[in-house]
């Protein structure tokens, strides 16, 4: 008797999962030339902040989607970073970097980008101080800080993207 009322629970509440709207909250950096950059977030079942996550670039008309590794409770946020190439670089803290063409929207593969972050910073006196309004990393040779995404904005809207203008470049941890 037992063992058929605790199926009954957990079918009840597999049910009750199953049935949840779970809304997906995006946050959008806007940058120039009719490029968007959206970050999706869509929350997972758990008792913890865990987000299944995607990116949409945007070119004008063209567009593309890309799957981001869950999140499972180590998410620090994601830095968006711009190259002097003009590719667009994801750093995801331990799970690294994706690096984005623009025109048109794709995944560089492979990507030449290192996410580990420089000792010292006598190589920052060799890179020139910012590229297209956009500061150079503090931490990365190379890039240059575009802004932060992260999932602590207000509850209605939980993804936020910060620009550079608005807070001062967060270091993530170096990909493991």
């Amino acid at each position: 008797m037992e063992l058929t009322n605790l199926m009954g629970a957990g079918l009840c509440l597999a049910l009750c999962v199953s049935g949840c709207d779970r809304p997906a909250y995006r946050a959008t950096a806007k940058l120039e030339q009719g490029l968007d950059v959206t970050l999706t977030l869509r929350p997972m079942l758990s008792l913890q902040s865990d987000w299944s996550r995607s990116l949409t670039i945007r070119q004008n008309t063209r567009s593309f989607d890309f799957d981001i590794s869950e999140d499972t409770g180590w998410w620090r946020g994601s830095n968006l970073y711009l190259t002097l190439s003009g590719t667009l670089v994801l750093h995801e803290g331990q799970d690294g970097c994706y690096e984005f063409n623009t025109t048109p929207p794709s995944l560089v593969t492979p990507s030449e980008v290192s996410c580990r972050s420089a000792p010292g910073l006598a190589w920052l006196e060799k890179t020139q101080d910012a590229h297209l309004s956009y500061p150079a990393s503090r931490f990365y040779p190379g890039l240059f800080f575009v802004g932060h995404f992260n999932e602590n904005g207000p509850k209605e809207q939980r993804a936020v993207f910060q620009p550079h203008s608005e807070i001062t470049e967060p270091k993530l941890p170096d990909p493991i």
